[in-house]
């Protein structure tokens, strides 16, 4: 496409499969990018807001899929609802919040659904996790909350340092 301001699939340049894994690079070589992830059958799966960009994200990431022992034509597209660009700005504008709320578990930028995720303790913090969420204007369809398991230590360094060396005491508030 001529009119494409970078040069058309042709013009795209084939990301090492090392530098393919950092989803800010391929976005920026794809600016529909919306996430990747290796499917259940191993094929590389990629979100694209705009599947017209598909030609060239396969160019882009042919190295990645041979790094996977795939072929570029097994790249898989899939209809993303937003550019992983918007997901990582709205995100930023929200986890810390979300995240000094007791109970909340993680937070993240997840490229399997094109979404974010915030996994919490129980359904009061999800309730408050949607509030935040709407008092920034975030989409309802861009976000998810689950109900998960605390996250517990299973071992600390105490229990496998000697504790007579120096300088290894770390802190957990």
């Amino acid at each position: 496409d001529t009119t494409d301001p970078l040069g058309g699939p042709d013009n795209a340049v084939v990301m090492p499969a090392e530098q393919a894994t950092n989803p800010v690079d391929v976005a920026r070589a794809v600016p529909s990018f919306g996430g990747m992830y290796i499917d259940d059958y191993g094929r590389p799966t990629v979100f694209l807001a705009d599947l017209s960009d598909a030609s060239r994200a396969r160019r882009v990431l042919s190295e990645f899929a041979r790094d996977n022992g795939r072929d570029e034509d097994d790249i898989h597209f899939l209809q993303a609802n937003f550019r992983l660009g918007q997901l990582n700005r709205w995100y930023e504008e929200t986890w810390p919040e979300v995240m000094e709320q007791a109970g909340t578990v993680f937070s993240d930028v997840d490229e399997s659904s094109n979404k974010m995720l915030f996994g919490v303790e129980n359904r009061g913090i999800a309730t408050a996790v949607n509030a935040i969420m709407r008092a920034r204007g975030i989409p309802a369809d861009a976000y998810e909350v689950r109900v998960v398991e605390p996250i517990r230590n299973a071992a600390t360094l105490r229990d496998v340092v000697n504790p007579k060396v120096g300088g290894l005491q770390i802190h957990f508030t």
